[in-house]
């Protein structure tokens, strides 16, 4: 502020929405200046004239019908005179005139505005207040909490006070608001009851505009012509960003610009930067828009139509923002528009899925099928639906119910072909699930010869998946390797990039199958990319597992770069069978007996296959640990799981060596004979996996065949920064190019990062330094400075640099794992 205050033309203008922290901004500002002040209170201000006599006593002691020339001879001359204008918005031509009159009368005079609009004057000078940053936020909410409640811990409640700060928007009047309930509420119930924040986010015995956020946000909204309030309740709907484009779509074609421009005036909605200008309603103006004024119908069913097109256009870096609108757009819609509420259902289901949303499908769904007033087909699609769900969460026999339930509800086989495919599709992954391949082949089958040419890709590409399981099961990986293929065909003609990464993972079973390792980890590590482009949290965990599990079946220890990936997506998941597999494979790193028992606990009452990897990474620990008789209940559990013959005679192969390390089996000659035709050693030969099955899809990997130089060697998991030699041109890990040419504050600013990164990797840079780094020879207040750095870290990660600039022990670094490469 003291740079935009030294160039401004004589007025400065704070402009923000309500609740930024404007006032306290400008009387803190004037704090650090040897001015006479004079503080100009518009709060109450509403009718020509008045904003002369606010001046007049703020200058004279007194208003009776003051001119400008009168006011201006009580401001004292030849000294710096600073004038405050607080609360401007609703007076601001008024403002504009009185603050151009006394500037041109007063050469000393120097003006700072507070409002939520500009005056629009030729001597103005603008200053946007942004909102505080998350951890800035969190730390003055828990300031404030802590001196409403002194046994307030933040440690204990760090992931909620991250959340609900960002609920807030990082506006301190809200913060400060939420924080005087923490003696009754915690930041959890805080969230909780977000919604109403009419009620929680209120208090007694302030002034009405900061007694609630409520009565603050509505001062903006006081005198706004209809036309731009109606877009406004529209807008209120949508959580995260939006661009022109979208709201041309979801007003049919209207011209929203004139509106949309009043709109960002009176901050009522905050442009983005960027290449493409982006737009956002702020959580708490959301809130009170939609408890003031509530949508229409229409307004609800256009953007229920809007959501829908979005969704089946597969914009991944639209899904974090739109899956938690979908329910909420749902439940608006269930009751009045049915079927439109079933189409968006269909059209979330498998992402919000994908996110780990089980449950919520799952209750919409439920919802779905009380309206009395769907058709058959929709009855039956949503059947279908839940057939494929029941069967991901191991509920097979619910599934097949509900799967028949779905055919009988088709009488037409020629109109409904796409849909009794599906059936056919579902039922055939729900016969995977119980083991029973004959019958999974038989319903592939009847699948392909049921769908229509012109039938969705991803569930062509979907059958002939089944169908590669099948026959990896069937011993034949050469014919798994061609179905594979088909399926990756088909999923590639799809928008869908989570239907390639998939079809990538039945590629890699297969090509494993047949000894082509290298390729399967190549594949592997490929189909994270895409599951990360579609937000695919699900297939994300399972895949970086799968990974992960296969190098350290071939006994590698650096795998660390892929647990990066699969780790997080497990907790954010939160899927009790990827968070088994995430703990063994810890516990297999750290040779961890009591973490390796932890999740094969969890893993108890699951199917087979589950199981497995979790409880042989268990067995390899007690043998580490020499618990043999731990590990032979362990191995014996295994085979006793298994009707499989072949598979029931490898673990015998590992059972007969864990008994030979513990000389408790004294003639094994025969028995290890019919295991491997070798005759026995008095050794200990386990340490790799021979095969493998991963949680939902069965596959062997002969790890024993190739060594791990040859499976690995061609693979590179480093996570390697692409930059030109001007620091201008940036290629990330994730292959995502970005610029920053036009932006040499943000270029110079991360060069100092990078090149200090260079030379000392993994070095916390502390807000002192970057100061100094990203803006030399200015000089600045450290509070000043640190807003700077605060800034510029927001900036660059909304950029895309989030996985580049990380936060360390009291500052920030270059991700010290990143390898740098000037091309």
């Amino acid at each position: 502020m003291h740079d935009a205050f030294e160039q401004s033309r004589r007025i400065l203008t704070l402009v923000g929405p309500g609740g930024v922290g404007k006032t306290s901004l400008a009387e803190r500002f004037a704090e650090g200046w040897d001015f006479t002040r004079f503080h100009v209170d518009l709060h109450s201000a509403s009718e020509s004239g008045h904003v002369l006599q606010a001046v007049a006593i703020a200058v004279l002691g007194f208003a009776t019908n003051p001119s400008i020339d009168q006011i201006a001879h009580g401001i004292p001359e030849n000294e710096p005179v600073l004038m405050i204008f607080d609360n401007a918005e609703l007076v601001s031509e008024e403002v504009r005139d009185v603050a151009e009159g006394l500037t041109q009368i007063c050469p000393d005079l120097h003006v700072v505005v507070t409002s939520r609009r500009r005056l629009e004057s030729a001597y103005e000078s603008i200053l946007p207040v942004q909102p505080l940053a998350k951890e800035i936020a969190a730390e003055l909410f828990c300031q404030h909490a802590k001196q409403r409640d002194p046994t307030f811990n933040r440690q204990a409640t760090e992931p909620d006070v991250l959340n609900l700060v960002e609920k807030l928007d990082g506006l301190p009047l809200a913060l400060e608001l939420a924080a005087s309930r923490t003696r009754v509420l915690s930041p959890s119930d805080l969230l909780a009851r977000l919604d109403d924040q009419s009620v929680v986010l209120r208090r007694r015995g302030q002034d009405e505009r900061h007694s609630s956020l409520d009565s603050c946000v509505a001062l903006s909204v006081v005198d706004l012509p209809e036309p731009s309030l109606n877009l406004l309740r529209q807008l209120a709907l949508i959580s995260g960003p939006f661009s022109l484009a979208d709201l041309e779509k979801l007003l049919g074609g209207l011209e929203p610009l004139d509106y949309v421009e009043e709109l960002v005036e009176r901050s009522l909605l905050q442009a983005q930067s960027g290449s493409q200008r982006r737009f956002r309603v702020l959580d708490t103006i959301r809130r009170f828009v939609l408890h003031a004024h509530p949508p229409t119908h229409n307004m609800v069913v256009d953007w229920g139509e809007w959501l829908l097109e979005k969704l089946q256009s597969h914009a991944p870096e639209m899904l974090e923002h739109l899956l938690p609108q979908v329910s909420r757009a749902f439940a608006h819609l269930i009751e009045d528009d049915a079927s439109l509420a079933v189409e968006l259902l269909l059209a979330a289901e498998r992402p919000l899925r994908r996110a780990g949303s089980l449950h919520r499908v799952q209750s919409m769904f439920d919802a779905a099928l009380q309206n009395d007033g769907l058709t058959d087909r929709e009855r039956a699609h949503i059947n279908v639906a839940r057939g494929s769900l029941l069967t991901n969460l191991g509920a097979v026999d619910d599934a097949e119910l509900v799967l028949e339930k779905a055919f009988s509800l088709l009488p037409d086989e020629l109109e409904n072909r796409e849909l009794r495919a599906r059936i056919f599709q579902t039922r055939g992954w729900l016969f995977l699930g119980r083991g029973e391949f004959d019958d999974a082949w038989d319903s592939f089958e009847e699948s392909l010869n049921t769908v229509p040419g012109d039938a969705d890709p991803g569930l062509v590409a979907h059958i002939y998946g089944g169908q590669t399981i099948v026959c990896l099961h069937h011993r034949d990986p050469d014919r798994a390797v061609e179905l594979a293929e088909s399926a990756l065909d088909h999923a590639s003609r799809s928008p869908d990039p989570a239907q390639r990464g998939r079809a990538m993972g039945w590629k890699a079973n297969a090509l494993a199958a047949s000894g082509r390792f290298q390729e399967t980890a190549l594949l592997l590590k490929d189909s994270l990319r895409h599951f990360q482009r579609a937000s695919d949290i699900a297939s994300l965990s399972n895949h970086g597992l799968t990974l992960a599990e296969l190098k350290l079946g071939m006994g590698q220890t650096d795998i660390e770069d892929v647990l990066e990936v699969a780790l997080p997506a497990t907790k954010i998941w939160g899927a009790w069978i990827s968070q088994s597999r995430a703990l063994a494979i810890e516990a297999r790193l750290n040779s961890d007996l009591e973490q390796a028992k932890w999740a094969a606990e969890s893993v108890q009452n699951l199917s087979y296959y589950p199981q497995r990897s979790v409880l042989l990474t268990l067995a390899m620990i007690q043998i580490e640990h020499g618990e043999f008789a731990a590990a032979i209940i362990t191995l014996q559990t295994l085979i006793n799981s298994t009707s499989d013959p072949l598979e029931q005679r490898w673990l015998r192969g590992y059972l007969i060596a864990v008994k030979l390390a513990d000389n408790s089996l004294r003639d094994v000659d025969d028995e290890r004979l019919s295991v491997s035709g070798k005759s026995s050693e008095n050794q200990l030969v386990v340490g790799s996996y021979e095969e493998f099955v991963d949680p939902f899809f069965r596959c062997e990997y002969a790890f024993h065949a190739e060594p791990a130089s040859l499976i690995f060697g061609g693979m590179d998991l480093r996570k390697t920064l692409r930059i030109d030699s001007e620091f201008k041109e940036y290629v990330l890990p994730d292959q995502a190019e970005l610029s920053l040419a036009t932006r040499h504050t943000l270029r110079r600013f991360l060069r100092f990062m990078i090149e200090r990164h260079l030379e000392s990797p993994g070095r916390v840079l502390e807000l002192a330094e970057l100061m100094e780094g990203g803006w030399p020879e200015e000089s600045m207040t450290y509070d000043s400075g640190s807003q700077r750095v605060y800034a510029a870290i927001k900036q660059l990660r909304k950029a895309g640099f989030g996985d580049v600039v990380v936060t360390g022990d009291g500052g920030y670094l270059i991700d010290k794992e990143l390898e740098i490469e000037f091309c």
